[in-house]
C-alpha cells in the first residue's frame, strides 16, 4: 500500500465527550459537523475520534469536501469498543494511528472535552487515570454533515456560561476516570517524541477545555509543545469555531505554527462577537518554550510577595490588587499580568514594583496571542491578558462557601507545591505566606 503523503499540517482532534452532560454530547457532534462541512484539502489533514456514552469509539480522516454536493457522507476510518478516554494510552493510540495516517511537517493535537484548570477538583464518582485502553471492534456508521441531523438538546439541560461559572482534564465517566494534568503533560511530551521520530513536530497543543489556560497547566506542558492554545475562562458548549479555523488554515496552510495559532484566536473572538454578549469567553495562545523563562520571571515576583505579606499595609494592597483583577472560576484563577499591573499601583514596595515589571516582560514575550468577548473596554473581561494564575478567594475571607473548598485548602497545603509552576517558582509559599498572616 502506498504511502500518505506529507502535507503541511495536520489537525488531530481526540474528542473526549463520553460524560453525562447532554450539552457535551451536542457540543462533540457540532463541531464534528463543522470539521466535516469544512474539509480538508492537498497540503492540510484534518482527523478526529469522538468517544460518545456508549457508542463505539469512532476515528475519522476528513476528506475535501465536494463542491458541487450540498450533502455527502463521510465513513469511519477505523471503529474500537468504547475506550477510555481518560487513559493516557488512549491518547497515545489516537496520535499514533493520526501521525501513521496523517503525515505532516507540523501537528496540531486538540484536546477537547472538560477542564477544571487546577488538579484540586475533582468530578464526583472518578478518579485519575490507570487504566489499560480497551481493544478493538469493527463497528462502523455513516456520518452525514447536515445542521438539521444534529441532536437537538432542549434549552432546559443547558447551563448559561458565565464568566464566573463553576465548571467542569480530560474525562471518561463511564470508566470513571479523569487524567490530571501531570498526566497530561507526560502524554504530549511522548507525543512529541512520536511525531519527532518522523523528522516532523508538535507545533501546537489545543486544550479544547475550560480554565486550563494557566501558568501552573502550561508549565506542567513543558518539552510537549511549541505553542497551547487554551481558555482562562469557561466556555460554552459551541466550543472553538473549527469552520471558521479551518478555512483560514486552509487558506494559507504555509502559515508558521504562531500565525496558526492566531488564527484560531482570531476566528474565535471573531465567533463569539456575533453571539449572546452575556457569554464571557477568552482564548489565547502561549509559546510553551518560554516556559522556563517564565517561571525565572515569576520567582522574583513571588518571593518579593511572600517578604511583602507579612506587612499589613502591602498584605492589603495584594489583596486590593487581586479583588481588582477577572476571576474565572470561583477558585480564584485570576489574571496574571493584570495582577502585576494592580500591583504595581497598590502596594508600597519597591521591591514587588520591579518584579512585577520583569514578570510583565516575559508575560508580553510568553503569550503570542490573546482574545475575549464581548469586547466591552467598560466590563472586567478586557483586563484579560491570557494567562491566569492561582490565588483562592477564601485566603482573605476563610469563612467563603465554595464547592470542594475543604479540597482546594488540602491542595494548598499539599499537593500544589509539587506543580512545576509553584516548586520553579515559590508561588506556593507566597499563598502560604499570605494565609499564614490573614486573620
Amino acid at each position: 500500500m502506498e504511502n500518505p503523503p506529507t502535507k503541511e499540517w495536520a489537525l488531530l482532534v481526540y474528542i473526549a465527550a463520553d460524560v453525562s452532560a447532554p450539552g457535551m454530547h451536542w457540543a462533540a457532534q457540532r463541531n464534528m459537523l463543522q470539521m466535516v462541512d469544512t474539509g480538508s484539502n492537498d497540503q492540510v489533514y484534518v482527523a478526529a475520534q469522538i468517544d460518545l456514552p456508549q457508542q463505539p469509539t469512532r476515528r475519522y480522516i476528513i476528506p475535501q469536501k465536494p463542491v458541487d454536493r450540498e450533502r455527502w457522507t463521510v465513513l469511519p476510518n477505523a471503529s474500537m469498543q468504547n475506550v477510555n478516554s481518560a487513559d493516557p494510552q488512549a491518547i497515545l493510540d489516537f496520535f499514533a494511528w493520526g501521525i501513521a495516517e496523517c503525515p505532516a511537517k507540523n501537528t496540531m493535537l486538540v484536546l477537547w472535552g472538560h477542564g477544571f484548570g487546577l488538579d484540586d477538583y475533582l468530578p464526583t464518582g472518578v478518579s485519575p487515570a490507570s487504566h489499560p485502553a480497551p481493544g478493538a471492534s469493527s463497528t462502523t456508521f455513516n456520518f452525514a454533515p447536515v445542521e438539521d441531523q444534529m441532536v437537538e438538546i432542549p434549552a432546559a439541560n443547558f447551563v448559561k456560561p458565565t464568566m464566573f461559572h463553576a465548571n467542569r482534564a480530560i474525562v471518561d465517566e463511564q470508566s470513571h476516570t479523569v487524567l490530571n494534568n501531570n498526566q497530561i503533560g507526560d502524554v504530549v511530551r511522548a507525543c512529541r517524541k512520536m511525531v519527532r521520530a518522523g523528522s516532523s513536530d508538535l507545533a501546537i497543543l489545543g486544550l479544547d477545555c475550560c480554565e486550563m489556560a494557566m501558568a501552573e497547566v502550561w508549565c506542567e506542558m513543558t518539552g510537549g509543545a511549541q505553542v497551547g492554545i487554551g481558555s482562562q475562562a469557561s466556555l460554552p458548549y459551541k466550543s472553538w469555531p473549527y469552520d471558521l479555523f479551518l478555512a483560514q488554515l486552509l487558506g494559507k496552510p504555509q502559515s508558521a505554527p504562531n500565525e496558526v495559532a492566531q488564527m484560531l484566536v482570531n476566528s474565535f473572538v471573531e465567533f463569539y462577537n456575533t453571539q449572546a454578549k452575556d457569554s464571557y469567553v477568552t482564548l489565547s495562545a502561549c509559546n510553551l518554550e518560554l516556559c522556563g523563562d517564565l517561571e525565572s520571571a515569576v520567582k522574583p515576583l513571588a518571593e518579593a510577595l511572600t517578604a511583602a505579606s507579612a506587612d499589613v499595609q502591602s498584605r492589603a494592597g495584594i489583596f486590593s490588587a487581586r479583588n481588582s483583577c477577572p476571576s474565572y472560576d470561583p477558585d480564584g484563577f485570576i489574571d496574571l499580568d493584570c495582577f502585576c499591573g494592580f500591583l504595581e499601583t497598590d502596594v508600597p514596595d519597591d521591591r514587588v514594583r520591579k518584579a512585577c515589571s520583569t514578570a510583565r516582560r516575559a508575560l508580553a514575550s510568553f503569550v503570542i496571542d490573546s482574545g475575549y468577548s464581548p469586547q466591552d473596554p467598560d466590563r472586567m473581561i478586557a483586563l484579560s491578558k491570557g494567562l491566569s494564575v492561582w490565588f483562592p478567594s477564601w485566603i482573605e475571607d476563610p469563612s467563603i462557601a465554595l464547592d470542594q473548598k475543604e479540597r482546594s485548602e488540602a491542595y494548598l497545603q499539599n499537593g500544589y507545591g509539587q506543580t512545576k509552576f509553584a516548586d520553579s517558582t515559590g508561588w506556593n509559599t507566597f499563598l502560604m505566606s499570605m494565609l499564614r498572616y490573614s486573620p
